[in-house]
């Protein structure tokens, strides 16, 4: 089902469904309300739901399909990023800017069709009930990720990847977004513009041949850069002797 309520975007998104054939779009509404007495009358596996719209907004409609017995899967599609944290209250599937990127509606029906068995194993949540600092996308559900267990973020040209104890996942909030929640933990620290890294992670540390450093961390070969920048406060925050 495509929920949008401007008719060209509508009739773009259902264009480009049509190139995966296990994609049957059986509605297309134009207003939330529309959405949920179809809801009532049908099956529908997934919702593509606009954000802004007259009436019943995507987050109002997403909320009424969560109560639902057998809720489908909500990707969110959107001019804007700035809801992109407010829908993982909801439990989006993913969240798509528009214009849509082809490659990137792809790998949102790759991660809806047939990835569930792709699914990492999760570890337990960690004593003390501890809030997850946000949960990502994987298979048609989501997976929790605690801040001891993600060792760093990177910045990619279209979102943001996580290296984490579970894998690596690549969500499409940008870079900015995913800092702001991190920061708010002190064991983050952004060592690059385009790197945060779990300092509780960070195995060692080596001078690089531009003077600056490399972080060997836990649970992967790759090293994290520290930003010439950066270089100074990172040698306090890690107690470094020059």
């Amino acid at each position: 089902m495509i929920v949008e309520d401007e008719l060209p975007a509508a009739s773009e998104l259902e264009h480009l469904l049509a190139r995966w054939p296990p994609i049957t779009v059986a509605h297309v509404v134009h207003h939330g309300q529309d959405a949920l007495r179809l809801l009532d009358e049908s099956t529908v596996d997934v919702v593509f739901l606009d954000v802004e719209m007259p009436g019943l907004s995507g987050f109002e409609v997403a909320e009424e399909i969560r109560v639902k017995p057998s809720p489908p899967e909500i990707v969110f599609v959107t001019a804007f990023d700035r809801y992109a944290i407010d829908a993982f209250t909801v439990r989006a599937a993913d969240y798509l800017l528009k214009p849509i990127d082809p490659a990137r509606l792809a790998e949102t029906i790759e991660r809806l069709v047939g990835a569930a068995d792709r699914v990492p194993v999760l570890r337990a949540p960690p004593e003390g009930g501890a809030a997850p600092l946000l949960s990502v996308p994987a298979g048609g559900r989501f997976v929790p990720l605690y801040p001891e267990n993600i060792v760093f973020a990177t910045a990619e040209r279209r979102g943001t990847t996580l290296v984490t104890d579970q894998g690596e996942f690549h969500v499409a909030e940008p870079f900015g977004l995913i800092v702001d929640l991190m920061q708010k933990d002190d064991r983050f620290y952004r060592s690059h513009r385009s790197f945060v890294v779990n300092i509780h992670r960070v195995v060692s540390v080596h001078i690089s041949r531009y003077g600056t450093y490399d972080l060997c961390v836990e649970c992967t070969e790759r090293t994290v850069p520290v930003s010439r920048g950066s270089a100074p406060d990172f040698r306090k925050r890690m107690k470094i002797s020059r």
